[in-house]
């Protein structure tokens, strides 16, 4: 029974060896199938595969309905999966069962968090904390509520003791530099975002491959790898630092790997730099940077205010009728995003907005770059008379079709940083907890001088931001290349 090549033949049986499990609770059999079991559902769980481990973790469970640790397993995959009503019933259930792991009130704790229930999340996180106050995720999960409250003095101080209760805690260090360069402390913020690295499985195969991390000093004779790190818009923000790290590199060649639908879209970075698609096979190379470690390298004081304007190709563009103000209107990003739940909302949230400035402005378009679209939000489109749905558009598209616009409305998505590079005026609707980049006051930014930004005054409240749409002014723009 203990070859685990035997796990895949015994598991279709496990619900008939259930019943020899009940009448024998303290078989070896029994405790050595559960144990397989439980070994191949955090298998599925390390891979992503929910589905898979919830169910076998749900067959566990059904042997033993007050296990902890199987009870905490199914609230973290709940929690995942933004069903924080069910992950808060796992977690209670699970500290019924024992009250003296800390973990169990952290996530407990966090999962309020994210519920907006703030008042009720400090009681476990406190709770966690008394249990094991040299548990530095205990300090950043404390950090974390502090900072929804936006008391940054005390989140500071809580992310702080983080680091020093747990110095070899990447984690702990990370969270301390997303708090630093979310509050503008940009140096030793940027500094501490080069623990997202350590004590992860790095699956980039430019990772994988060995060469050395650029350190940022001169490397004459050889040739940089810059490459995209994370999603379209994080490659559009930082691709700003490339010139400078051209310059202070002094390679020989630097080749610069990002995603093939920003290709076309880039300006002339100068002969020393080849471009090259992410989904193609990699060169050789000396030492590699990612775009995101740029900054740390060659400019950590603030955020570079000069970048390279995008250079769409105008034939791809949409045809945009002329006359009324054209509006661009993207609600929703990538779901798969850990903290997409916060920063996308729904047409319908936003429509009240929308339709103000229709009656205010009268003669206005509204044209919708938003990709995936639920059927709800699909049959308000419907029925929305100065609407246009685009349909799927590529990215390049959607930047040659932008500077036609007069306004962009988004959220926190690739649409921001996209229209942002293009100049084009934008409004970009974020939660009151907004990504790092965004600060935690203001409505401008030094990233993009066209954006405004539009913040939710407490958390969830799209009606209020859909208000402040609604009141705003919009200006025709004479220098918009719509046709």
């Amino acid at each position: 029974m203990n070859n685990r090549q035997d796990l895949n033949r015994l598991l279709p049986g496990y619900h008939q060896l259930g019943v020899q499990v009940q009448r024998h609770p303290s078989s070896g059999m029994a405790a050595n199938m559960a144990s397989m079991v439980f070994d191949r559902a955090e298998r599925h769980y390390a891979r992503l595969e929910l589905d898979q481990a919830e169910t076998l973790y749900l067959d566990l469970l059904r042997h033993n309905p007050e296990a902890p640790e199987i009870l905490f397993r199914l609230g973290r995959i709940a929690h995942q999966r933004h069903n924080y009503k069910q992950a808060k019933i796992f977690y209670r259930k699970a500290i019924k069962g024992n009250d003296r792991l800390d973990y169990l009130h952290r996530n407990l704790g966090m999962t309020l968090c994210e519920q907006g229930l703030l008042k009720e999340a400090e009681k476990p996180l406190r709770q966690a904390l008394k249990i094991a106050s040299d548990n530095g995720s205990n300090h950043t999960t404390l950090g974390y509520l502090q900072r929804l409250k936006g008391d940054m003095a005390a989140a500071e101080a809580s992310y702080r003791k983080a680091v020093e209760v747990a110095p070899d805690n990447a984690d702990c260090h990370k969270e301390l530099g997303y708090f630093l360069l979310f509050k503008g402390d940009y140096r030793e913020g940027w500094a501490l975002h080069e623990y997202r690295w350590r004590g992860q499985r790095l699956t980039s195969a430019v990772f994988q491959g060995g060469k050395p991390l650029w350190d940022g000093v001169a490397m004459a004779g050889e040739v940089l790898l810059i490459h995209a790190e994370q999603g379209l818009g994080d490659t559009i923000q930082f691709l700003r630092y490339v010139p400078l790290a051209v310059a202070q590199s002094k390679a020989s060649k630097v080749i610069l790997r990002i995603q093939a639908g920003l290709l076309s879209l880039l300006p002339d970075l100068g002969g020393q730099v080849e471009i090259q698609s992410a989904e193609e096979g990699l060169v050789d190379f000396d030492r590699h940077c990612p775009l995101e470690a740029l900054p740390h390298r060659v400019y950590a004081d603030g955020p570079l205010r000069d970048f390279p304007k995008l250079c769409p190709d105008p034939s791809q563009a949409l045809a945009l009728q002329p006359g009324p103000l054209k509006i661009g209107l993207a609600w929703a990003g990538n779901p798969i995003q850990p903290n997409d739940h916060r920063r996308s909302t729904t047409l319908a949230k936003l429509m009240p907005g929308l339709q103000a400035l229709h009656k205010r402005f009268g003669n206005i378009e509204l044209i919708s770059f938003q990709r995936d679209i639920n059927e709800k939000d699909r049959a308000l489109m419907a029925k929305c008379a100065f609407m246009r749905d685009c349909g799927y558009l590529d990215m390049a598209a959607i930047a040659a079709t932008m500077p036609g616009l007069d306004l962009m409305i988004t959220v926190d998505t690739a649409m921001g940083h996209l229209a942002g590079a293009l100049d084009v005026p934008t409004w970009l609707l974020l939660s009151n907890v907004p990504d790092f980049r965004w600060g935690p006051t203001g409505d401008q930014t030094s990233w993009y001088p066209s954006l405004r930004l539009i913040r939710q005054e407490k958390d969830g409240d799209w009606a209020g931001v859909a208000r402040r749409i609604g009141a705003l002014e919009v200006e025709k723009r004479a220098d918009a290349t719509g046709v």
